[in-house]
């Protein structure tokens, strides 16, 4: 799995309906096992819900006590949620935005604690940067 990731990521071929059940699965297991994530996600307790209103596509990622957890659906009670467009998140994926302007321009809402928010991008920017090598 993470090889066939990692080839999508160097290619830019990385389809989000397709694939981001992977790249969560993948996600989530890179931040439980490294120990500097488990140090910053040590206090969080947080649910980010995912909405991406251009494709209806809803997930969540749950950080509880150093664990993930995630779904693609709705979750019933999530404590941030953050609401764009598809080609946002694959940019943001990808890292060739930077989402606090972008949030600053209107085109993300975030409902909730932002600076989690901001967290959970760092994450992903160390996802991103295991799967190009980096």
């Amino acid at each position: 799995m993470a090889t066939m990731l990692a080839e999508k990521f160097k290619n830019q071929t990385f389809k989000l309906e397709e694939d981001i059940g992977d790249y969560l699965k993948f996600a989530s297991r890179l931040w439980e096992e490294d120990s500097d994530i488990q140090e910053e996600i040590a206090n969080i307790n947080d649910v980010f819900q995912i909405v991406l209103t251009d494709i209806n596509v809803k997930l969540w990622i749950e950080i509880k006590e150093g664990k993930v957890d995630f779904d693609l659906n709705e979750h019933s009670n999530p404590t941030v949620t953050i609401i764009f467009k598809e080609k946002l998140l694959i940019d943001i994926i990808y890292d060739r935005i930077n989402p606090k302007i972008e949030y600053m321009s209107g085109n993300i809402n975030v409902r909730g604690n932002v600076s989690h928010a901001v967290i959970l991008n760092n994450l992903l920017r160390y996802v991103q940067g295991k799967l190009l090598g980096k």
